[in-house]
Formats: C-alpha cells, sequence, structure tokens
C-alpha cells in the first residue's frame, strides 16, 4: 500500500496552494468579458457605439472562457451545482450566481438584438432583459475582489481597495476587447475613437494610483 505523503504541521507562513492558474484565468476573462459587454452597452446609448457583436463576444468570453476555466479547476463537471450551494455565505457562490445570471440574461438581451422576431426584441421586456444583463456584469466584475478579500488567513488579499482594483482593471480589458473588435468594423467616427482612448487613459491612470496605494498598504500591514 502506498504511504500517503503527510503535510508537516508548522506553525508559520505558507503560500496558498489551493487556486492555481485555471482560477487567475476564470478571473481573468470573467472581468474582460463582464466588461467588454457592460461597457458596450453603455456607450452604445452615450456615444453611439455599435455594441451587438461587441457583447455578444463579451457574453461568450464569460460563458466559454471563465465558465469552461471554473469548470476545469473544479475536476469533475458533475459537482458544479456545489458552487451554488451557499450563496448567503458563500462569496464563491455568488459569483458563479452572478455569471449564470450574466449568461441567461445575456443570452436573452443578445437574441433579442441578433432575432428580431422574437417576443422581447425592442420591447420594455428586452429593455429590462438587458439592464438585469448589464447589473449582472457589474457583479461578475466586482465579485472576484471580494472573493480574494473574503479570504483572512492570506493578508495581502485582505484590503478593501480589491474589489475597486478588480473592477478597473475589468474595464480597461473591456476597453481593449472594444478596440479590438473595431477593427473589423467599418465607419468608425474618430470622435469614439477618441473617447474611448481618453477612458482607458484614465483607467489607466486611476488603476496605477489604487495599485500604488495597495501595495504601500500592504507593505506596512502584517509579515504576511
Amino acid at each position: 500500500m502506498a504511504r500517503e505523503q503527510v503535510e508537516e504541521f508548522v506553525i508559520d507562513f505558507t503560500s496558498q496552494r489551493e487556486w492555481g492558474g485555471l482560477i487567475a484565468v476564470a478571473f481573468f476573462l470573467a472581468g474582460v468579458g463582464a466588461g467588454a459587454f457592460f461597457l458596450s452597452m453603455l456607450l452604445e446609448q452615450a456615444a453611439g457605439l455599435a455594441s451587438r457583436g461587441i457583447a455578444t463576444l463579451g457574453l461568450l468570453i464569460v460563458a466559454i472562457g471563465a465558465g469552461g476555466a471554473f469548470v476545469l479547476d473544479l475536476g469533475r463537471a458533475s459537482r458544479f451545482w456545489r458552487a451554488l450551494a451557499n450563496p448567503t455565505s458563500s462569496w464563491i457562490s455568488r459569483g458563479v450566481t452572478f455569471i449564470v445570471a450574466f449568461i441567461v440574461f445575456g443570452v436573452l438581451t443578445m437574441a433579442g438584438r441578433w432575432l428580431q422576431v422574437l417576443p422581447w426584441s425592442n420591447t420594455m421586456l428586452g429593455a429590462v432583459f438587458q439592464i438585469i444583463a448589464m447589473l449582472a456584469a457589474f457583479s461578475v466584475m466586482v465579485y472576484s475582489g471580494f472573493v480574494l478579500v473574503n479570504n483572512p488567513g492570506i493578508a495581502f488579499w485582505n484590503n478593501a481597495l480589491l474589489p475597486v482594483l478588480f473592477v478597473l482593471y475589468s474595464f480597461m480589458g473591456g476597453i481593449g476587447v472594444i478596440f479590438v473588435t473595431l477593427l473589423t468594423q467599418v465607419n468608425v467616427t474618430a470622435n469614439l475613437i477618441k473617447l474611448l482612448e481618453t477612458i482607458e487613459i484614465w483607467l489607466i491612470v486611476f488603476a496605477l494610483v489604487l495599485l500604488g496605494i495597495y501595495l504601500l498598504a500592504m507593505a506596512t500591514s502584517t509579515p504576511g
């Protein structure tokens, strides 16, 4: 019988081993996709951005990219339902709930955009679906930060600025997706490009400032 490996109990700082590369990929893709969806819908109203293709791409990034990474990290896809079991007490359960809500209402919204024959296309119900999808997208962006903050045993994550940083990075990634998508579109106005560039620059500035504050706070925090 093979001897099971038993880790030595040490009262000292150790690195966390539960979350690895797949979780990092899932957080990144969830933020980028949700950011692209949210900003494309917002800029459609504010700046006339043709959002249908961009929002659909953002939805696919979350559903296939982030969702696939989360499922692969579980090891067994059949255990996925357990992640939804404790939304009242677990930020992981809340996050999965946000992702599922975003996918469901995002699909309903985009289906109404692509298939004009659906009952909710160009109706108040379709607008309600869009608002819920945008709220869910923002929740997807912010929840990753709360998941990390809610781990007091890891001092470097225990800072209230982390959710704000996740939102800023999601918006920056979303703007990046919009820029790439605009390369395939015609009749893109110079004013729209200028607006996107301005938004991206200010997002980078805010992110750098907050990241500096975050690192300074952590440097003077606990040894962990």
